[in-house]
C-alpha cells in the first residue's frame, strides 16, 4: 500500500457556483432566439419578430441580458483559473502548469466539437480554453496589476469598436454622397460603398437570402454543416481575435478578488 496520502477534495465555493449557474441561464436565454432564429439574434424584422410581444420580448433580453451574463461568467472564469493553480501548487503538485494546459486544451477540444459536430455557431468553449491559455502567466501579480491589466485590455477593446463605429459612419457618409449622384455616373467606387451600407444597415441577410438559409439548415445535417462552415470558420478565427481583449480583460478582472480570498 503507498504512503501517499491522497490530499482532500478542495471545497467549493457556493457563492460562485450559484453565480456561475445564474450567469449560464443568462446565456441560454440569449442563446435561444441564436439556436431558433440565427441572424434574428440581432435583428428582430428578420423573422418577422418587430411587433407587438415579439419585439418586446426581444429588446428585454438584449438590453438585459445581452453580453452583461457573457462578462459576469468570463469573470468567473478568471476566478477559477486563480482557483485551479493556487490549491494545484499549494499542494505542491509539480504537474500544475500541465494540468491547468491540459485542461484548457480539452476545453478547446470541446469547443471544436461543440461547433464542428453539433453546429453551434454561438460556442464560447473555444474562445474562453484559448484565451486562458494566456492567463497563467499573470496569475501571480498583484491584485492593483491584474485590475490595470484588465482595465487597460478593455479600453484596447473598446478603442476598437470606435474606430469601427467611426469607419461605419464614413462608409454612410460615402454612400449618401454617391446616392446623390445619378446611377449612370458613379465611379466602381460610388456604387460599391452603396451596396456594402446596404449590406450594413439591414444587420443581417434580405428575406430571400434567410430563405435559402433556413432551407439550407433544416434539409439535412450534411446541408446545414456546409451552410453553416463559413459562420463557423469566421467566428473561430477572425472573432476570437477581434474580441480577444474583451474576454481576456474581463477574465483578468475576475482574478484579484478571487486571490484576496
Amino acid at each position: 500500500m503507498s504512503d501517499t496520502i491522497a490530499a482532500p477534495v478542495a471545497k467549493r465555493l457556493e457563492s460562485l457556483d450559484f453565480v456561475r449557474g445564474c450567469a449560464l441561464f443568462g446565456i441560454l436565454l440569449m442563446n435561444i432566439n441564436g439556436m431558433g432564429l440565427g441572424p434574428a439574434y440581432d435583428n428582430p424584422t428578420i423573422a418577422g419578430g418587430a411587433t407587438g410581444i415579439n419585439l418586446w420580448t426581444w429588446m428585454f433580453f438584449n438590453v438585459g441580458f445581452e453580453g452583461t451574463q457573457r462578462a459576469l461568467f468570463s469573470m468567473l472564469f478568471g476566478a477559477g483559473v486563480i482557483l485551479l493553480s493556487s490549491r494545484l501548487e499549494a499542494s505542491d503538485r509539480k504537474d500544475a502548469a500541465d494540468i491547468f494546459f491540459r485542461r484548457n486544451l480539452w476545453l478547446i477540444v470541446f469547443g471544436l466539437v461543440n461547433a464542428w459536430l453539433f453546429l453551434w455557431v454561438g460556442d464560447i468553449l473555444y474562445y474562453y480554453g484559448i484565451t486562458a491559455l494566456f492567463l497563467y502567466a499573470f496569475r501571480k501579480l498583484a491584485g492593483r496589476t491584474l485590475l490595470a491589466i484588465g482595465i487597460g485590455s478593455l479600453l484596447l477593446g473598446a478603442a476598437w469598436s470606435a474606430i469601427d463605429a467611426r469607419r461605419l459612419v464614413n462608409l454612410h457618409d460615402r454612400a449618401q454622397a454617391a446616392s446623390s449622384i445619378a446611377a449612370h455616373a458613379r465611379t466602381p467606387e460610388q456604387k460599391k460603398a452603396i451596396e456594402t451600407w446596404e449590406e450594413k444597415r439591414h444587420a443581417g441577410p434580405p428575406p430571400p437570402v434567410y430563405a435559402q438559409m433556413r432551407k439550407a439548415n433544416t434539409a439535412s445535417y450534411w446541408s446545414a454543416l456546409q451552410a453553416r462552415s463559413e459562420i463557423i470558420k469566421h467566428f473561430q478565427s477572425w472573432n476570437l481575435y477581434r474580441y480577444f481583449f474583451d474576454i481576456f480583460g474581463m477574465m483578468m478582472l475576475g482574478i484579484p478578488k478571487i486571490s484576496a480570498m
